[in-house]
């Protein structure tokens, strides 16, 4: 079993308030437009593997554009061996610029071994407007 086990976004919530239920499509909500409308986003994912984490790569794409380019998952990545499969926990740090209201930022992260696509995931962002 090779698969993306989740995948969601998150805001601190001392830069944005966030809805009372975060997932899976969590809604940031921003305050009056300033210069500084910019914010940090995790982007959290849990994958299942049949191998320890060095044999896979990843990719993550903001827009349907790349984001990171493909990379191995890094070695230090937090794990846990369930049975025959590795749980693997990943978080990704990611600063949006120029973002404004009642828009939206899509992540879709992809899962590859041997250049193989093995699963993919999205998830989705909504900025508020007031």
């Amino acid at each position: 079993m090779n698969k993306i086990n989740y995948f969601y976004t998150s805001v601190s919530e001392e830069q944005l308030p966030l809805t009372e239920n975060p997932r899976p499509m969590p809604v940031a909500n921003l305050m009056t437009m300033t210069k500084q409308n910019y914010f940090n986003i995790q982007v959290v994912s849990n994958f299942i593997l049949e191998h320890p984490a060095l044999n896979y790569e990843y990719q993550i794409l903001l827009n349907n554009e790349n984001a990171t380019p493909k990379n191995k998952l890094p070695f230090n990545l937090d794990h846990l061996k369930i049975g025959e499969n590795y749980s693997v926990n990943m978080v990704s740090l990611f600063a949006s610029g120029n973002s404004y209201k009642n828009e939206s930022l899509k992540f879709d992260i992809k899962l590859f071994k041997d250049d193989i696509l093995l699963d993919e995931m999205a998830t989705i962002l909504y900025l508020k407007g007031e």
